[in-house]
């Protein structure tokens, strides 16, 4: 199995094809953020981070998940 990562310009570009299998599987996908750069100061001189991603697996609008990390908390230099 393979992975592409697409920017959020990339993504429409490419059509959505439905995986075949002859017997249905069960999947379970992890994304590991490692690390945050340059997130803009929202707080004055500090800011909260975490990361929210949107995966839609099947095309079907109502089988859209959402998970967000935990949060980063007070991060001075906008890494996290």
């Amino acid at each position: 199995m393979w992975t592409e990562v697409l920017t959020a310009d990339e993504a429409p570009k490419i059509p959505v094809q439905k995986l075949v299998t002859l017997k249905k599987e069960v999947f379970e996908i992890r994304l590991i953020v490692w690390e945050t750069r340059d997130v803009p100061l929202i707080d004055g001189d500090k800011v909260d981070i975490f990361v929210r991603v949107i995966w839609d697996p099947t095309g079907n609008p109502d089988d859209v998940v959402e998970k967000k990390t935990d949060i980063h908390k007070g991060s001075k230099t906008g890494w996290g």
